[in-house]
């Protein structure tokens, strides 16, 4: 909104030679958007008297409409009495994670056209920051014009100086609009004010929120629900803001999950987003612009892969596979999908449906995904260091469980175990190859190995052929529990299980002896040892593919050691 300032009536008021351009009450004047007018889109203004009269104060109305009898001009100081939370307060400008400043939506009573403002504060003001929705306010603060873009329409602001809870709760009730109504310079009257908008389908989602088909923008400022291409809505309620970085017009911003109430959302299969079905982004790819609900079964345990960092948390995986694709009981190629999850995300929080976890100790607290839960998880269809996945979760719901399909089978009685030869590139650090065979280095991977990528997979009948299949790591060939088997096949450890079959370096163990000539704790791995059954969980990590048991279970045939080393802590 362009409004006249305070400038501007002092400099009249003085007699200086100042030309300033303001429309009259009713004009249609320059403004937001396409030449907005204040209440364009909707013939008349609201003009005077129809704003709500507030004994020895002003409204809200009184800020957002210049034609108002007590009309506040830009940049003087305003107090609004017993006006309503129409928004929770949420932060902006980040810095390092942390909000430099906070915001709130407040609203005349009744809500009606040009009763709802934006206000804003510094984080060091020390003003409230937990009022809730409903929570009937006073405000004092100064009235300002703001934009990023370059178009001419700016926001009309209250940066607050003062905020009281007077007490009482009493939310507004959203006016009933079109997302017609919000387009263009009509969404004027908006600005600010809490609404709702029946039906609606998205046509496109982006890092910042999603559009509907019609062109109204639907924006992730306070809340972010993860649409998908195709969605249909009942309804969404939200207040309404201008675009300070596009200055296109005006959005919509939901609050919280009740606000968006979704109809149909397209549900995916694991085997749709690994076959080319639905298009993968790449992983430079930013939130919510691959957006998919897939449904299927847990195959592994879920494990803490990285602690992440203070503010977003640890993050955890596993792996989850299309029931549906299987081959005479067992799962088929390209039926898994690798999770990624951050539940202690203080920015994009994860819902959670039949499982509990404990932000207070970063960890799950009543359960977790389990092997053969059914669940449905909405995240980004991407990739995550080239191994596909599902990243940014932000929901996890379990819908049931039953039993595990079969793995897919190598070895006696199924697939060559040759077609799970998960390569080594070169390593720019060093020739790791002396003494090993086959060499650390420079074997290509098989030709169908993608297509197992996260798969639950058997090897039947195999016998280790390379006890210590180490990895180059900073100039040295350093032991991280691998082992080779039939048909060159890498077995891994991701999983970190109980007993690690590969064993353990004791602490005292200083990096550089960490290869397979130093002693390690609890090493089960010996050269020539036959398994009945090897049964992991297929993972990219570092240009190889391996075979990872989840539990000891997975070792079919195999003793573990106890212990093995003289400098072993007792097991």
């Amino acid at each position: 909104m362009l409004r006249p300032s305070l400038l501007a009536t002092m400099s009249a008021a003085l007699g200086l030679s100042f030309v300033i351009a303001c429309p009259s009450p009713g004009d249609d004047g320059p403004g937001e958007g396409e030449g907005e007018g204040e209440g364009e889109g909707e013939g008349e203004l609201p003009g005077d008297g129809n704003c709500p009269v507030v004994e020895g104060a002003n409204s809200v109305c009184d800020v957002q409409d210049s034609a108002s009898d007590n009309a506040v001009l830009t940049g003087a100081l305003v107090t609004l009495p017993g006006v309503v939370a129409a928004s929770q307060v949420f932060g902006s400008s980040f810095e390092a994670g942390v909000p430099s400043r906070f915001n709130l939506y407040v609203g005349d009573t009744p809500t009606a056209k040009r009763g709802g403002v934006f206000v804003s504060w510094r984080a060091e003001a020390n003003l409230p920051t937990t009022i809730a929705v409903g929570d009937v306010i006073t405000i004092t603060g100064q009235v300002s014009e703001f934009t990023l873009a370059d178009t001419g329409g700016t926001e009309t602001r209250i940066d607050a100086s003062a905020i009281t809870v007077d007490g009482g709760n009493a939310p507004l009730a959203p006016l009933a609009v079109t997302a017609a109504d919000l387009n263009g310079a009509g969404g004027e009257d908006y600005e600010g004010v809490l609404v709702r908008i029946e039906g609606g389908e998205v046509a496109a989602t982006d890092s910042f929120g999603f559009t509907l088909v019609g062109g109204l923008k639907v924006a992730n400022a306070i809340f972010d629900h993860a649409a998908i291409v195709g969605e249909t809505f009942t309804s969404i309620t939200g207040v309404v803001r201008f675009d300070i970085f596009g200055g296109t017009g005006f959005e919509l911003l939901p609050r919280s999950s009740s606000d968006v109430v979704s109809d149909s959302r397209p549900t995916r299969t694991v085997t749709e987003l690994n076959d080319g079905t639905v298009p993968r982004c790449p992983g430079d790819s930013g939130f919510n612009e691959c957006v998919q609900v897939i449904s299927g079964i847990v195959t592994s345990p879920v494990d803490r892969i990285s602690d992440g960092n203070a503010e977003r948390g640890p993050i955890f995986g596993f792996y989850v596979a299309d029931p549906a694709n299987v081959e005479s009981g067992r799962f088929g190629p390209k039926s898994g999908i690798f999770v990624l999850a951050r539940p202690a995300n203080t920015r994009e929080v994860l819902s959670l449906s039949g499982y509990t976890f404990d932000a207070a100790d970063r960890f799950w607290a009543d359960g977790s995904p389990q092997i053969g839960d059914l669940v449905e998880i909405v995240g980004d269809n991407a990739v995550n260091f080239d191994q596909g996945a599902l990243r940014n979760t932000t929901e996890i719901k379990k819908v049931g469980s039953d039993v595990v399909p079969l793995p897919a089978l190598f070895g006696t009685g199924g697939r060559p175990t040759s077609d799970l030869k998960g390569g080594r590139p070169a390593n720019d650090t060093g020739d790791f190859t002396t003494g090993f065979t086959p060499p650390l280095e420079g074997i290509a991977p098989s030709a169908t190995i993608e297509d197992w990528e996260n798969v639950l997979v058997e090897l039947k009948d195999v016998t280790t052929t390379t006890d210590c299949y180490a990895q180059g790591v900073a100039g040295i060939a350093q032991d991280f529990g691998n082992f080779l088997v039939t048909g060159d096949v890498e077995i891994g450890n991701d999983f970190f299980i109980g007993q690690s079959f590969g064993g353990f370096f004791d602490s005292a163990t200083a990096a550089a002896q960490k290869t397979c000539a130093d002693p390690k704790c609890e090493d089960s791995r010996v050269q020539g040892q036959t398994f009945t059954s090897l049964t992991g969980v297929v993972s990219f990590s570092f240009g190889v593919h391996r075979v990872n048991p989840r539990t000891t279970a997975d070792f079919g045939g195999a003793t573990f050691v106890a212990e093995n080393s003289g400098t072993c802590p007792a097991p």
